[in-house]
């Protein structure tokens, strides 16, 4: 991964302070002092909070795109400890996101990151099909975008209702349940 830019660096600092205080309590005082500025320096870097804030959920989001781009990696494990190892990594964040300042940080992500939002379900959601559809012809499910986005609801859900749990085994159940159907499916199908 290339090095952060002083912009990135910035709105990595910023998406503590925002999980923290909520995007109304933020000030830029708050934001600059977290990236080590004064509020002066902070605005050559960015106009507005919402735009700092923007760039925050830009890079949470992409750090999310990246892991589980490489918790899919074949890599000779197992597809289900791949798929499970990258649902796992889902679910730490978005356990993240479902504390404190919650509901506030949702809206405002859904009112000024709402692309960005949409373009990394988007994404995850067809890394996620692509690996189950690499799985043998008797595992691979018949629609994988639908299974991976349910794959994807269930974390985003299990995280949403059970913050405090690691949600191991939601996942491992939603796996067992999207793994065993492919393969009934395949097998309803008949032979390739």
């Amino acid at each position: 991964m290339p090095a952060a830019s002083r912009a990135d660096e910035i709105a990595d600092s910023a998406a503590a302070v925002f999980q923290r205080y909520g995007l109304r309590k933020t000030s830029m005082d708050d934001l600059a002092t977290a990236a080590g500025l004064s509020r002066q320096g902070l605005y050559l870097h960015f106009r507005t909070k919402e735009a700092l804030f923007h760039a925050s959920l830009r890079r949470i989001l992409q750090r999310q795109r990246e892991g589980v781009a490489q918790a899919l990696a074949p890599d000779g494990r197992h597809l289900r400890d791949r798929l499970s190892a990258a649902l796992a990594c889902l679910h730490s964040e978005y356990t993240a996101v479902y504390h404190g300042t919650t509901a506030e940080l949702i809206d405002a992500a859904a009112t000024l990151g709402r692309s960005l939002l949409d373009e990394t379900t988007r994404d995850i959601t067809a890394q996620l099909a692509g690996a189950l559809a690499e799985a043998p012809r008797h595992d691979r499910p018949a629609d994988a975008g639908q299974l991976a986005a349910l794959l994807l609801s269930a974390v985003v859900g299990a995280a949403h209702l059970y913050p405090g749990d690691n949600g191991r085994d939601r996942i491992d159940t939603a796996l067992t349940v999207v793994l065993a159907g492919s393969r009934r499916v395949s097998e309803e199908s008949g032979p390739p």
